[in-house]
């Protein structure tokens, strides 16, 4: 398994990734530009191979307020349905935990669906803590 940067070729395996494992389908044309802008923010965007094929990925970007030290912020982690329950989620977030660590943030902090009840072990079995219930606030712009 290789954990290496995303980059413009991964559009496709990224695409089938968001709908495969976590039912968000976009076309290809969305999925580039959206991949454009994430590289052009220098969020972090690790993608998992096994035999060249991108099995995995897991997408963070910085998350500063003014009340706490600087964190890491989950914004996606995938892994195709027949590759999972292989460790490479897990290896994933251990190469994330590290780049966090190199660059200095302070911790790591993600939302998960309460019905997503496997991924809650998932992450609690990585050592994640549950420390707040939120609703989700959403606006359309126009």
């Amino acid at each position: 398994m290789d954990i290496r940067s995303a980059n413009l070729g991964d559009v496709t395996a990224l695409m089938s990734l968001n709908s495969r494992a976590l039912g968000y389908s976009t076309d290809k044309a969305t999925t580039g530009q959206a991949l454009k802008r994430v590289l052009k923010q220098h969020d972090i965007l690790l993608v998992a191979e096994d035999h060249q094929h991108v099995v995995g990925y897991v997408h963070a970007t910085a998350y500063q307020t003014l009340y706490f030290a600087p964190l890491l912020n989950i914004l996606g982690l995938a892994v195709l349905p027949e590759t999972q329950h292989q460790g490479i989620g897990q290896e994933l977030m251990q190469h994330l935990e590290q780049l966090g660590k190199q660059n200095g943030y302070a911790g790591i902090r993600l939302n998960s669906s309460t019905k997503r009840i496997d991924a809650h072990q998932f992450y609690e079995h990585l050592g994640y803590i549950s420390n707040k219930t939120q609703k989700r606030f959403f606006k359309i712009l126009n």
